[in-house]
């Protein structure tokens, strides 16, 4: 019997992470956004928290991003689609797609850096014949 409890509460948490990754993705692409982001923090997804036999358990990895959306700056954590190669992305900017209603509801696009104001200009333009794959 327990075992069955604990079946059904995982098949559950692993539904609604899914369905909130839908939409968050639901919600940028209704309201798309876009901005240039520096990557302020990256935490590895190495350790995360401590399990029942003091195990450390693994964690997703974490980036904090900062940007601006009409004169105001965000700084908040990215929600999705990272690498686990990022350890040298501190300082680094790249475009950030967010929700125009809350940018908090933003990810980073790790695969368009930018180096230089043109990069952003030339990036956002071809994402309007073809917007970037925010991932499943």
């Amino acid at each position: 019997m327990p075992i069955i409890v604990i079946v059904i509460l995982f098949s559950s948490a692993i539904f609604m992470a899914q369905k909130r990754k839908g939409d968050l993705r639901n919600s940028i692409h209704k309201n798309t956004g876009y901005s240039i982001g520096t990557v302020t923090k990256y935490i590895g997804g190495h350790g995360g928290g401590i399990g029942k036999s003091f195990k450390v358990l693994p964690s997703d990895p974490s980036i904090w991003i900062e940007f601006k959306v009409n004169n105001s700056k965000e700084n908040t954590q990215s929600k999705g689609l990272l690498r686990s190669d990022m350890e040298g992305c501190v300082g680094k900017n790249y475009i950030v797609i967010y929700d125009t209603l809350n940018p908090e509801n933003c990810i980073l696009l790790f695969n368009y850096p930018i180096n230089d104001s043109l990069d952003f200009i030339r990036f956002t333009n071809d994402f309007k014949a073809s917007p970037p794959d925010l991932g499943r």
